[in-house]
């Protein structure tokens, strides 16, 4: 499995408030019964140089798809690592670096679910599932998605933190076609986007 590298430096926004009160007030009376009040915020630009890397696969390969026997469930598995290659200026006790994880096609109002395709047409497609550990039953896209940067994949605080996930795909969905039909390579694409986020 190849790995990619992200390298980002992240400037986390953060609120500030001041509590000293306006050193002019407006006054309603009966001869000017109304006013205005403006509302302010300031919003820190730079609460900290927050930079992380944080790898994930470059390519994870399925190899030799062959179908089952029909109506056997026949689930060919393949798991992958992202890392926490590097954290620094992460304030872990209100800060988090967290993952996402979608579907390159994905969206909030339409499908939502994990896809490889026939290189050469991609009207022949097929569902694989993503899991953040190997260990779950349940894979992102059992949910609905409800983040347009995709699934919650996890979050990490420190270097070296990691995950050991895996991908799945019933080979028993090839065949719903003639072997002759889908020949060929498919591919798709996990779209990652990783950001700073309060604790």
């Amino acid at each position: 499995m190849k790995i990619k590298r992200i390298v980002t430096l992240a400037l986390a926004a953060a609120m500030a408030s001041t509590a000293a009160l306006s050193a002019s007030a407006a006054t309603l009376t009966n001869e000017n019964p109304g006013g205005q009040t403006e509302v302010t915020a300031y919003i820190n630009s730079d609460p900290g140089n927050v930079s992380y890397i944080i790898t994930i696969p470059d390519l994870i390969d399925f190899g030799l798809l062959t179908p089952p026997e029909p109506g056997t469930p026949d689930v060919k598995e393949k798991q992958y690592s992202v890392i926490a290659t590097n954290i620094s200026g992460l304030d872990v006790d209100k800060q988090k670096v967290s993952v996402y994880v979608k579907d390159q096609k994905a969206s909030l109002n339409g499908d939502q679910q994990f896809y490889i395709a026939n290189k050469n047409d991609d009207t022949k497609k097929f569902e694989y599932k993503v899991y953040a550990n190997t260990t779950d039953v349940r894979s992102l896209s059992d949910a609905t998605m409800t983040d347009i940067r995709g699934y919650y994949l996890t979050s990490f605080f420190q270097t070296n933190d990691s995950i050991t996930g895996k991908i799945t795909l019933d080979q028993d969905l090839l065949n719903a076609y003639p072997i002759s039909e889908i020949a060929g390579v498919y591919s798709g694409y996990m779209v990652f986007f990783s950001s700073v986020e309060p604790k």
